[in-house]
């Protein structure tokens, strides 16, 4: 047994005789860091689902002076109060942010213009 194999051992004895223990140094933890963990951990989702980085988000939203692409207002909701961002979803190709609202208004008629076109043609006869 090599000396990694025997200090992982020896942790996990440790930590199944003091969870508590454990978890409260987690939690320090995670206070201390959570920030930067939390940018650290959604920068991941971002270049894995979108190929962008947290700069790249933001050039975005600078370019799209903070608001949406379709109706210009803030993030309307969501856990960090971030915007969606949206794609393509056949070709994977990233169009622009997105409020909550317009991202699953598009999303519900399946990104499709024509029918978008429909629904804004009955809201305006109406």
């Amino acid at each position: 047994m090599s000396c990694t194999d025997k200090q992982k051992a020896a942790a996990k004895r440790y930590a199944d005789k003091h969870p508590d223990r454990r978890h409260a140094a987690y939690k320090s933890w995670y206070e201390k860091n959570r920030t930067a963990y939390l940018a650290k951990r959604r920068e991941g989702k971002l270049i894995d689902k979108y190929d962008m980085t947290n700069e790249d988000y933001d050039i975005m939203s600078a370019k799209q002076n903070g608001g949406c692409a379709i109706c210009g207002g803030p993030p309307t909701s969501g856990r960090w109060k971030r915007f969606a961002v949206d794609h393509d979803h056949a070709t994977g190709k990233v169009r622009g942010l997105l409020c909550e609202c317009c991202n699953r208004a598009i999303g519900l008629l399946k990104d499709d213009p024509k029918t978008l076109r429909v629904a804004a043609d009955y809201l305006e006869a109406t």
